[in-house]
């Protein structure tokens, strides 16, 4: 299915109905309730794997927050090993039209409850943060304390419309980073990109183009900026309709 889809010619490359079915956030996020559910319903602490689980089971079922075992810190050497990454950007309504005012990042407030969870299983995420996240104390003050306890690394994430400079016009177009000129787009990544090194004290090396909205030049400015990892890409779809 995936070689016949990159056969398409690009404006074709819509997800198919075989995909959506398959793959879509919805059907996954209801595959991995089902198998989380029957885990939660099941498991017995028998073995350090066990524990995290049991744990995570605790925490969810009853939102207490235990310390964690001497079971669940000795995790096996074989344990699945996994990159997390999460989208930290500002709040805005994709039914409405972009605009440069949206910068409320009230909602990072919130995300100790999740991050509960990766300390549970020793998970360091990669945090993709936009421009409002890294200047606003409510978007990075939690980032930072896990950034100094060594508990979650930063990279970049660019929407070009809340990113200075602002040389262009707003619309969903040019939402697409890869669609600027190329200075454009350089002068923006470079501006997030020193606005994260002043602000947590290291240069982000990983890379997301917001609305995955890479293009021709963003390789090239990447390796300007001595970005090594770019997460831009995302297998049978396309955003050629929107932009």
């Amino acid at each position: 299915k995936v070689r016949e889809f990159l056969h398409l010619p690009l404006q074709q490359r819509q997800p198919s109905d075989w995909f959506v079915e398959n793959f879509s956030a919805e059907t996954q996020a209801r595959h991995v309730a089902d198998l989380l559910k029957g885990v939660l319903q099941h498991v017995s602490v028998e073995s350090p794997t066990q524990a995290v689980i049991a744990a995570i089971r605790d925490d969810a079922m009853c939102g207490a927050k235990p310390p964690m075992s001497t079971a669940a810190k000795e995790v096996p050497a074989n344990r699945p090993l996994i990159v997390t990454t999460v989208d930290a950007e500002e709040e805005f309504d994709w039914q409405l039209p972009l605009s440069r005012e949206s910068r409320n990042v009230r909602s990072m407030r919130e995300q100790h409850l999740l991050h509960r969870i990766f300390e549970r299983n020793g998970v360091v995420p990669t945090y993709f943060v936009t421009y409002p996240i890294v200047t606003q104390p409510e978007g990075h003050e939690f980032l930072s304390d896990c950034m100094r306890d060594g508990k979650c690394q930063i990279g970049s994430q660019l929407h070009p419309w809340v990113t200075p400079p602002f040389d262009e016009d707003v619309s969903a177009y040019n939402s697409f980073a890869g669609n600027l000129p190329e200075e454009l787009e350089f002068a923006k990544l470079k501006n997030l990109t020193d606005a994260i090194a002043e602000r947590f004290g290291v240069r982000p090396t990983a890379y997301r183009a917001g609305r995955y909205g890479i293009g021709p030049h963003s390789a090239k400015a990447l390796r300007r900026l001595g970005y090594r990892v770019d997460s831009s890409v995302v297998p049978e779809f396309s955003y050629h309709m929107m932009g």
